[in-house]
């Protein structure tokens, strides 16, 4: 989504984009083209938790790892970057279905930035 700051759409919000995951990382380029890191990829189970905050604070509580949880739930942790125009339209994408690089994202998608 994107919040006006000034200009005659000062103070509402525009959809920019319909991810296929939770956004952890932006980063706009010098072009203005937004790089973002998203966990990967909505599922039912998710979609529940997002829209019920009592699920969701539960869910949270529970002793267990997330990473168990996660799978439990049917979610697929892995990484995906792309790069948005102003506009929203989809640039490029990078996909790391493997999750080998998930650690890694906070600083890929800060080398992605000055590119």
């Amino acid at each position: 989504m994107k919040y006006w700051l000034e200009g005659p759409k000062t103070g509402t919000v525009d959809l920019v984009a319909n991810l296929p995951g939770f956004p952890d990382n932006v980063r706009m380029n010098e072009r203005g083209q937004l790089w973002v890191a998203i966990d990967c990829c909505r599922t039912p189970a998710q979609e529940v938790l997002t829209n019920n905050p009592w699920l969701r604070s539960l869910y949270f509580r529970l002793p267990m790892r997330m990473s168990i949880l996660a799978r439990l739930m049917g979610m697929r942790m892995y990484t995906l970057i792309s790069l948005f125009s102003e506009e929203g339209e989809i640039v490029e994408v990078l996909e790391d279905r493997k999750g080998a690089v998930m650690k890694l994202e906070m600083l890929f998608i800060t080398y992605l930035a000055t590119k």
